[in-house]
């Protein structure tokens, strides 16, 4: 029986010991002329996403447009579950390589009462800026931008916890009307099994947009991922069939986040990375 509260950078893709089994989305023999496999990458922003990057914090501004998205077949090896759904892949800028790289999409168990909004490349003064995507309540219909939230004021719990299976949620600002007002900390009882996802904004250059907070599926239930993958200048688009090709372990030591960019998979120790800005993801739960 375990209880999972997202930390510093979430809950990690290891929590409670958990291994995920993360097929390439490209057979080998599948991938168009020009194309690369990654055996380490951006891991899906619907599966996961460091607590940063549920700050409200802008994304880096990128010097270019990202190519068409590519279309991708949903592999027929599919979770069980009725509220599966299959999550289309998107580009993320890879600075390093000073190009994109296609994040695949995966099969995702969606939590409970909630839909994912795809994020969104939006062209910022010549440049292009990515808008994260987010689990929105079903009820959802108009995105309401709101200016960015003041400074959190929260200094923690002021009572002692109700019991020994509660854990605190900080403070936030709440936009009513025409001003921000700040709704204070407050203890939650934990759910086995469950992981609790903080009320969070989500920064778009045309505003903020408020999520509130909902209790996912723990790590090792949420659904399939598959590799990314690298596509050169010459490459030609063509209908990618994912299929099952390689596992990518993600092993404790071998998860890493980096602020704006999200979670990653794979080596990222050398100093080039840590000096870019990667840090080892948090493994407890």
């Amino acid at each position: 029986m375990r209880s999972h509260i997202w930390t510093l950078l979430a809950s990690s893709l290891i929590a409670a010991g958990c291994l995920v089994n993360s097929p390439s989305a490209f057979a080998e023999d599948n991938v168009p002329e020009g194309g690369e496999i990654l055996g380490r990458g951006p891991i899906h922003e619907a599966f996961a996403q460091p607590l940063e990057e549920r700050a409200g914090q802008a994304a880096p501004v990128v010097p270019k447009a990202p190519p068409d998205p590519i279309e991708e077949l949903p592999p027929e090896q599919k979770p069980e579950g009725d509220a599966v759904q299959w999550v289309p892949g998107y580009w993320q800028w890879d600075d390093g390589r000073g190009e994109f790289v296609w994040v695949s999409g995966l099969w995702r168990e969606q939590p409970p009462g909630r839909k994912w909004v795809p994020g969104s490349w939006r062209e910022v003064d010549g440049k292009w800026q990515y808008s994260p995507g987010f689990w929105a309540p079903e009820t959802m219909n108009d995105l309401s931008y709101q200016p960015p939230p003041p400074a959190s004021v929260d200094e923690g719990p002021v009572v002692e916890a109700p019991s020994a299976d509660s854990f605190y949620v900080p403070g936030l600002w709440i936009y009513r009307d025409t001003q921000y007002v700040w709704r204070p900390g407050y203890w939650l009882r934990c759910r086995p099994d469950w992981v609790w996802s903080p009320a969070h904004y989500v920064y778009t250059p045309a505003g903020y947009l408020f999520v509130p907070g909902y209790w996912d599926y723990p790590l090792e239930r949420r659904g399939v991922l598959f590799a990314s993958a690298y596509f050169g200048p010459g490459y030609r688009a063509a209908l990618l069939e994912p299929e099952l090709h390689r596992r990518v372990r993600l092993l404790q030591g071998a998860l890493f986040a980096r602020s704006g960019y999200g979670y990653y998979y794979g080596d990222y120790f050398g100093p080039t990375y840590l000096a870019a800005g990667s840090r080892r993801g948090s493994t407890s739960a």
